[in-house]
């Protein structure tokens, strides 16, 4: 979990959200999303970079590990490529999640203010956070970068999502609820899958589970300027999960 009032990094229990280390990582500017691969634990900063760190040990592995997007927020990393969402730059770039090397400065691009990441069956899905919402997900080739389907999902009022399988399940902040939509026609499966969360923010599925963090988080453009957001919090397998049933 990152928290950006107190520019930590903490580690939870994943069954139980029991505290490992509320201050695994003690001191980030601004932290925002993260994502874990292997032992590798990749943090966007405010600053404007990802920083490397050991997943174990909490240890800063490298600085600045990626530096130069226009205000980094999603990541995902996948077969050893690192991708990140730049929130004004309107573009995915791709890079080397082992050194960091930049491959694909615009993997995607013409995305409107691309926020939340997701990876599946050689797919890209982005969200696509134009203020006001409605927002929309997209759909896009992993390898290319080509458009699938830039308005897979539209009408959304969404925070995040993640895709699994056939499905997108998506967070509503607003009204307590996580959707279910199909992943190959974008068709509503049930706008209400579950009911009743506390400000769901970020989701994921692991063996069969579904885990949903629930905190507050701001608009994208509300943090920009900020030296202290609100708490954004990211669900990953080292991070505090509720698991939603």
């Amino acid at each position: 979990m990152s928290n950006n009032y107190s520019n930590t990094v903490g580690k939870y229990v994943e069954a139980t959200g029991a505290p490992i280390n509320p201050t695994f990582i003690p001191s980030v500017t601004n932290p925002s999303f993260l994502d874990v691969s292997g032992n590798d634990l990749f943090v966007s900063a405010g600053s404007g970079a990802i920083n490397k760190y050991n997943a174990t040990t909490g240890a800063l592995v490298t600085n600045a590990f990626v530096s130069g997007p226009n205000l980094p927020y999603g990541i995902a990393v996948s077969g050893g490529n690192l991708y990140v969402s730049n929130y004004f730059g309107g573009n995915i770039s791709e890079y080397n999640a082992t050194t960091g090397a930049l491959i694909n400065a615009s993997l995607v691009t013409g995305v409107t203010n691309p926020s939340a990441l997701s990876i599946s069956g050689g797919h890209l899905y982005v969200m696509s956070s134009n203020s006001p919402a409605p927002y929309k997900i997209g759909e896009y080739d992993l390898a290319t970068g080509a458009a699938i389907n830039a308005s897979l999902i539209t009408g959304l009022t969404i925070n995040s999502f993640t895709v699994a399988g056939n499905k997108v399940y998506t967070t509503n902040w607003f009204t307590g609820a996580v959707g279910e939509y199909d992943a190959n026609t974008g068709a509503t499966i049930n706008a209400n899958f579950i009911t009743g969360l506390f400000n769901p923010v970020e989701i994921r599925v692991d063996s069969g589970n579904l885990y949903v963090t629930q905190g507050y988080v701001p608009e994208p453009s509300t943090m920009v300027g900020m030296a202290s957001a609100a708490a954004i919090l990211f669900a990953t397998r080292r991070s505090w999960k509720r698991r939603a049933k």
